[in-house]
């Protein structure tokens, strides 16, 4: 579900909600509201929940979690082994392969965590077995509702964990791709060298820098950088970069390239984001800077003899 549609869903039950707070004549405020609330409340659960959904849920999703998890897994090699060291050393591989995924520190409470569920369910079943054989079936209510409950959110925090990871690949295939875009090769032409580096605070950003040979033998240098982080930064990055060297093909120079940008930013971005950039057109053979500052923090130039 989009964000927009939940905000429609949620302004939706706002309103019924204050609406049937507000009592008539002769009828009871507080009835009104309880029976209203209980209502949206089964609407909240109950709307747009499919069947498919729902099998999918149960069935698919956990299989599709499983072959996530288990596919850099080489589960063929336990094949021969019988079912008693089978299971247990296939759990142990899969539950190698899910700590790996994460963080050293988050390792530490997944570790924690699913042994002692594990034992947690081991002994409630041992319990439970023990009663059975002794004729006397008493089910202690509340440890087997704490630990289905737990063991139920477990298992959605892994349905969550899978679609994070799958992100977060898609996240460095975006690094990959972004980083392809700009030029950290050494740049070495007519006794001019430049050399450049960029460590981005996400994964991918809206940081930005290019070199551009220009036909009349100058070199556009530009830095910029888009407000936020994360990939709306990074798409609003990229646009950046083509839509400045579409301007410099068709021939736009200095003020005019920058106001000639700025027009089709504006009309391209969301309003509540911004760029800011400086551009510069070098000269090699004169050693000549011209620039426009749209914005950026102010570029420092460093003299030979240490002056800024």
């Amino acid at each position: 579900m989009t964000k927009a549609r939940q905000q429609t869903r949620f302004e939706e039950f706002a309103a019924r909600f204050t609406e049937k707070a507000k009592a008539g004549p002769g009828e009871s405020a507080a009835a009104r509201l309880g029976e209203d609330y209980w209502a949206s409340v089964q609407e909240l659960f109950t709307r747009d929940v499919t069947e498919e959904e729902l099998r999918r849920l149960v069935i698919a999703e956990p299989q599709d979690t499983y072959r996530f998890f288990t596919r850099e897994v080489d589960l063929s090699s336990l094949a021969h082994r019988p079912w008693y060291e089978r299971y247990p050393l296939a759990a142990w591989k899969v539950f190698l392969a899910m700590a790996y995924r994460l963080s050293p520190p988050r390792r530490i409470l997944f570790a924690v965590a699913v042994p002692v569920l594990a034992v947690a369910w081991l002994g409630y079943l041992t319990l439970v077995l023990m009663e059975i054989l002794r004729g006397q079936w008493l089910l202690h209510a509340l440890p087997s509702w704490m630990l289905l409950a737990s063991s139920l959110l477990f298992v959605l925090l892994v349905l969550e964990l899978r679609d994070k990871l799958v992100l977060k690949g898609d996240l460095e295939v975006a690094r990959q791709i972004q980083f392809g875009l700009l030029p950290f090769e050494p740049f070495e032409q007519g006794g001019t060298s430049v050399h450049a580096v960029m460590r981005p605070a996400n994964t991918v950003g809206g940081d930005y820098f290019d070199l551009i040979e220009l036909p009349e033998g100058r070199l556009a240098v530009t830095i910029g950088d888009v407000a936020g982080k994360g990939m709306p930064a990074a798409l609003l990055m990229a646009l950046l970069q083509g839509s400045l060297r579409t301007l410099l093909s068709a021939g736009f120079r200095g003020a005019d390239l920058m106001a000639k940008l700025n027009g089709h930013l504006f009309t391209n971005i969301p309003s509540n984001r911004l760029i800011t950039l400086f551009y510069g057109e070098y000269e090699p053979a004169s050693g000549r800077l011209a620039y426009v500052n749209a914005g950026h923090n102010p570029p420092l130039l460093l003299r030979r003899d240490g002056s800024a």
